[in-house]
């Protein structure tokens, strides 16, 4: 009975491709299923908005990725991303960019930092041999927003004809509003005052008294996601760093019932960022939610660490990621 509902869990999987695949197959699928103790972290296709069907034809066109570290990260913190997608894909014409522009200091404003991101991306451009059909994005954390502040950076007006993909692995969309763990927020609280770091204070949304003056709020105002053939957000329950509504940019139940003006505004953040993504016909957003099969009792696990990072760091997801589904964006 358990390989039946592992056959069907594959097929399942298999069909959500939409089209034949000569490197990923039903029995490689149905294999790796069982090989991981009860799928060791196991992806579901929970939702999608302004959902078109996706072209899957292959491209050998010069595709410029660019990673974006999170807070405290470094620009080698994407390599096993970059490994896995490059190995789904072992044909393409794929150029990453492992971005150190911001590395330096990411208690910095993000404005900055996309700036800084928006710069490094022209002179790859520039100094690049071949010009770039595509350009997308991967990006972790607090490299979510960065990589939004750098798609609003005059630099990157002239490409945006050639935005592909976004992929975003557990960002801070919408902040910190609503976190449900009081533990993360005392600690964000007490970093604040450490640091005296500005991101931080952004994705917390305390850097103004109001909150359409924060910068989390500003920066939803004039979002480019609608300007990709592909939106994707990667998110966790039990990714505690980053409130689950915030890394999928929805309403949360508690911002339904909230009337008050924060809660007013936080739901205009999410019609800013979504509305104009559901009225591009050229625009897919897609929503994941991942279960990771993390050690039970660790200090990480318990705190939401474990899983913030997982999607980082665990091969096991990031093979089945790309391998099965991930690998349809950058075609």
């Amino acid at each position: 009975e358990n390989h039946k509902t592992i056959n069907d869990l594959a097929r399942k999987t298999i069909r959500l491709l939409k089209s034949e695949v000569t490197h990923v197959n039903f029995e490689q699928a149905r294999r790796d299923l069982i090989g991981s103790s009860l799928m060791e972290s196991m992806y579901f296709l929970t939702d999608t908005e302004g959902s078109r069907m996706m072209a899957t034809t292959y491209s050998a066109s010069p595709h410029l990725v660019v990673c974006a570290h999170g807070l405290e990260g470094a620009s080698n913190d994407l390599r096993q991303v970059r490994i896995f997608l490059q190995s789904a894909l072992p044909k393409s014409d794929l150029h990453f960019l492992m971005s150190d522009s911001y590395m330096e200091d990411t208690y910095q404003d993000i404005k900055e930092m996309g700036r800084l991101l928006a710069d490094d991306i022209v002179q790859t451009i520039i100094c690049s041999p071949k010009p770039y059909e595509r350009i997308s994005f991967i990006a972790h954390s607090l490299g979510t927003l960065v990589v939004r502040a750098a798609l609003q950076d005059p630099l990157l007006e002239q490409y945006t004809s050639k935005f592909h993909t976004f992929l975003s692995l557990s960002g801070p969309h919408l902040g910190m509003m609503y976190s449900p763990s009081y533990l993360v927020n005392g600690g964000l609280w007490l970093m604040q005052r450490l640091k005296a770091g500005k991101s931080l204070q952004q994705i917390a949304m305390k850097d103004s008294s109001d909150m359409k003056q924060t910068y989390v709020y500003k920066l939803s105002c004039n979002d480019k996601l609608h300007c990709f053939s592909n939106v994707v957000l990667l998110s966790s329950h039990q990714d505690r760093y980053v409130p689950f509504h915030s890394a999928r940019i929805e309403v949360c139940n508690d911002a339904k019932r909230d009337y008050s003006y924060n809660g007013h505004i936080y739901r205009e953040m999410v019609n800013n960022i979504v509305q104009p993504i559901v009225d591009n016909p050229n625009c897919n957003i897609t929503r994941y939610s991942i279960q990771y099969a993390l050690e039970q009792g660790s200090a990480n696990s318990m705190i939401g660490r474990a899983a913030h990072i997982a999607c980082l760091d665990s091969e096991v997801f990031l093979n089945k990621f790309f391998a099965v589904m991930g690998w349809k964006f950058f075609v």
